[in-house]
């Protein structure tokens, strides 16, 4: 009598922990499925030499390599991606395996730059701190991706930035 009390009470306790597992699993791969994450964005230019910051006559830079770099609250690098410019200068790159829960970040663009690294380009290829190109251009809110009515991803952008040309007269860094 002893032994079916015991397991009467014990069956139905053993049956409560095995449903909550499953519904954590299925939780988990639910948020998987879904949660995407962030994606950086932006354009580069080439600059004429006229004497301002101006990107009014700049044309888009193809093939210019950036980076996107991303610290967390000590200063420690834990992200670094480098990426490329298409053809018409722009540059759109899903930031995989950036998990800012690792390292107790609050939210994303605080915590990351994006910065340029080098043009292919010899008639083009001296760095500006246009919008912050050299030492980091912070990222702002774009707006929420979603695939249907599921959510994707969170968009970033940087400003504009620019290479000039070597021969161009150099401007002090503003």
């Amino acid at each position: 009598m002893k032994m079916v009390a015991i397991m009467e009470i014990t069956l139905p306790i053993l049956l409560l922990i095995l449903i909550s597992q499953v519904n954590c699993q299925i939780i988990n791969e639910i948020g998987s499925q879904t949660y995407v994450g962030f994606v950086v964005e932006g354009q580069v230019f080439c600059q004429d030499c006229s004497d301002s910051w101006s990107l009014t006559a700049a044309k888009p830079l193809p093939k210019v390599r950036l980076e996107v770099k991303c610290h967390d609250y000590s200063g420690k690098e834990v992200f670094n991606l480098a990426m490329r410019t298409n053809r018409l200068g722009w540059f759109y790159e899903p930031l995989k395996g950036l998990d800012l829960r690792s390292y107790h970040m609050d939210t994303f663009p605080h915590f990351c730059k994006v910065r340029l690294l080098h043009s292919i380009h010899r008639n083009c290829n001296a760095v500006t701190n246009v919008n912050y190109g050299i030492t980091g251009a912070p990222l702002r809110y774009e707006k929420t991706l979603f695939n249907g009515t599921r959510y994707e991803a969170d968009l970033y952008s940087t400003g504009p930035m620019a290479f000039r040309p070597r021969h161009c007269r150099d401007r002090t860094v503003r």
